[in-house]
């Protein structure tokens, strides 16, 4: 009887003594699901504050590029669209075609159909002038921007690239009319400035049509 206690006794003990030693291993294995979290938490407050940065920083240089061409438009006859209450009495819109950060300027009216402007080397200058142009599209995925015109048999299609250095016209088309037939005539494409044959202008103007397509009236116009 005696020997069975004992037994017992020494059993007990050892169960005791194997589900402290348990407990205070388990203690020690740290909760990875915790530690994810905290990481992830705080991966994604450096992440929101970066970000935070970048935007304030963009608005800024967005309003201060605003700003420029503010000054720059009342203090230019050409250019100035606002009548003498300080009112735009013709369109204009700030839409970034190069996606560089900096917005270009583009005035609907006056003694032009279209004129664009944009900050080179600090100075406004103006980049694209069209007297007679309409149906102006921004192609920004290929930082080009286009119209087309014409006046009495004269007509005409323009894409021009822009970047850090100005605009470039990069494919155009022009033919007249013959007022007896209604036909086209004299028809003259160009890429890269220089003359080409249809399909080579048909070509590029299909790879800079591949991106995103904003139309004059989509354009978020100041009147």
């Amino acid at each position: 009887m005696m020997r069975t206690k004992t037994r017992l006794f020494i059993l007990f003990v050892g169960l005791f003594v194997s589900f402290c030693l348990y407990g205070c291993h388990k203690n020690d294995i740290p909760n990875d699901k915790s530690v994810s979290h905290d990481v992830s938490k705080s991966a994604n407050n450096v992440d929101i504050s970066d970000l935070n940065e970048q935007t304030i920083e963009n608005n800024k240089k967005k309003s201060d590029t605003e700003d420029v061409y503010l000054s720059f438009m009342k203090n230019d006859n050409f250019a100035n669209p606002f009548d003498e209450n300080g009112k735009p009495h013709y369109a204009y819109v700030y839409y970034d075609i190069d996606s560089n950060g900096v917005d270009e300027l583009i005035i609907k009216g006056g003694y032009a159909n279209y004129q664009v402007y944009s900050v080179i080397n600090d100075e406004v200058e103006m980049i694209g002038y069209d007297k007679y142009g309409s149906d102006l599209t921004v192609y920004p995925d290929s930082h080009v921007f286009f119209w087309n015109g014409g006046r009495k048999d004269d007509f005409y299609q323009e894409y021009f690239i822009v970047s850090s250095d100005g605009a470039e016209e990069i494919a155009s088309k022009s033919w007249s009319i013959n007022p007896k037939t209604m036909k086209k005539e004299n028809i003259v494409y160009k890429v890269d400035n220089k003359k080409s044959i249809k399909n080579s202008f048909k070509k590029k103007v299909s790879m800079i049509k591949k991106g995103r397509k904003i139309r004059e009236n989509e354009l978020d116009w100041i009147k």
